[in-house]
């Protein structure tokens, strides 16, 4: 009896914070602004950028090159050489540092070396920039910044390596084709962007015309310190960071006399179709792409920032609206998402996911609806609140590993924005307020702006889908031509 006192009058104790109902969901605190770690620059005597951003007491340094190798940069009719250089460039180098000087590394040596500093070569290559990267114990970060300074300042560009990168690019091409979600993707920039440098796409036949004098070239005029940056993030700092890109980088050299080239701004222009279904027969499930416009990196720190937060509340995240309208409410999709790109001269918004090839008519319809619908409606500030809270949290958790640092890092400068940007990002997402968003959708994403791409089955999807558009072009996945105007081949004698 003595302890059933006890116990209840503990429960009459208890704060008020504890006897709540558990069927109510708590409010939502308000969201804490990601805090960055301290920033700092430097620039060696051959003009490479060395960025750092310092974690104390980490214990994995990530080290990233961000080097002048865009596609926006592929000659006409070569789409696809700064991909490719990129591949190549990694299976292949002079050794010049440590006890491996003078020695030629092929592509298993490369790995192998990358592998037994407990690491692997991470790249990619973007529309204005491409990267090349190390995330590795912070005792190994000078081995590691040796073999990545091989890879800049030495690539052999074996000729060998260039066709089987060639071949494999090929292969992926071809295996795209038969993917209606990568193709989906593919042909929404080709539509997009039409005959812009952004709206160039790699072919089997642009691929063949790559020869091993285009890459030196890009060689001699891309590769070369002052256009390049080295990023770190780790435990270490400005000091060490400094005698470290020193005793890698401080050797590189830009051949003499010789310009630069350099990505220049890029404009939207269109293909003529505003709707593009593409039939992949038996296919598992279409893609549905809708596309529209956004600001590039001109408009300023306000505009995209109304951007950033729009896109957050159209498709980032499980309840953003495309997955609550197509995925919670009516059950059409696994998921629905949205992604923005900014670039000099322009940007685009692609809002897109996979549905039943029956399905794929309502669901762009519901997608296109609920992007114009940011421009139209009034916002309310539960959801601005919540789709605020879950973008600055994602780029909170992105601050906590040095691979997360050292992405943001880089795309701050793919955004032409100072490093130092990067602590105000939080401060100018939180002025945007519902009127802003509401004004940046109304102006970017109207109805004469948006086109939409499917990817499928289309004579299982049904007569509904071509009437989304009349004026629709139609095209099998096996005739697709990306370089051609109208992305259909022209028939044999013609």
């Amino acid at each position: 009896m003595r302890r059933r006192q006890l116990l209840w009058g503990a429960a009459l104790a208890w704060p008020a914070w504890a006897q709540q109902r558990f069927d109510q969901a708590p409010a939502p605190s308000r969201p804490r602004a990601p805090r960055p770690p301290p920033l700092s620059e430097l620039r060696l005597d051959n003009g490479l950028r060395v960025l750092l951003a310092e974690r104390r007491g980490w214990p994995l340094v990530t080290a990233q090159l961000q080097l002048n190798l865009g596609s926006l940069l592929d000659p006409a009719g070569k789409a696809g050489l700064a991909q490719l250089f990129l591949d190549v460039m990694t299976r292949g180098a002079q050794r010049g540092g440590g006890g491996n000087k003078g020695l030629a590394a092929d592509g298993g040596d490369i790995a192998f070396a990358a592998e037994s500093l407990g690491a692997s070569l991470e790249s990619q290559t973007l529309a204005q920039a491409a990267t090349l990267g190390l995330t590795l114990a912070t005792p190994s970060l000078d081995e590691g910044l040796a073999l990545l300074a091989d890879l800049a300042r030495r690539p052999t560009l074996p000729a060998s390596e260039l066709e089987r990168s060639r071949a494999q690019a090929i292969d992926g091409y071809r295996q795209t084709l038969a993917d209606p979600a990568a193709l989906a993707q593919l042909l929404g920039r080709r539509l997009f962007w039409g005959d812009s440098a952004a709206g160039q796409q790699p072919t089997p036949a642009s691929l063949a015309r790559i020869r091993r004098d285009d890459l030196l070239n890009v060689l001699r005029l891309q590769l070369r310190p002052e256009l390049s940056t080295l990023i770190l993030g780790g435990d270490l700092d400005a000091a060490q960071a400094r005698a470290l890109a020193e005793r890698h980088f401080g050797g590189w050299r830009a051949p003499p006399r010789v310009p630069a080239l350099l990505p220049a701004p890029v404009r939207a222009r269109p293909l003529a179709a505003r709707t593009l279904l593409v039939d992949v027969p038996g296919a598992g499930q279409s893609a549905v792409l809708v596309l529209g416009p956004h600001a590039g990196l001109e408009a300023g720190a306000r505009e995209l920032g109304a951007g950033l937060l729009a896109n957050a509340v159209l498709g980032q995240g499980y309840s953003a609206r495309l997955g609550r309208e197509v995925r919670i409410k009516r059950g059409l999709s696994y998921g629905a998402a949205s992604q923005v790109e900014s670039l000099a001269g322009g940007g685009w918004m692609a809002a897109y996911t996979q549905t039943k090839h029956d399905s794929a008519s309502e669901v762009a319809k519901l997608i296109a609806a609920e992007i114009q619908r940011l421009g139209v409606e009034p916002l309310g500030a539960a959801e601005l609140e919540a789709r605020r809270a879950s973008w600055l949290g994602e780029q909170g958790r992105r601050l906590e590993t040095s691979a997360g640092l050292a992405g943001l890092l880089s795309e701050q400068l793919l955004q032409s924005r100072e490093p130092a940007a990067l602590t105000r990002l939080p401060q100018e997402l939180q002025a945007v307020d519902a009127a802003a968003l509401r004004a940046f959708a109304a102006r970017y994403w109207r109805a004469d702006a948006l086109r939409t791409v499917v990817v499928g089955d289309l004579g299982a999807a049904g007569p509904g889908l071509r009437a989304l558009d009349p004026g629709a072009w139609v095209i099998r996945a096996a005739e697709l031509d990306l370089a051609s105007p109208t992305l259909q081949r022209r028939a044999r004698g013609r």
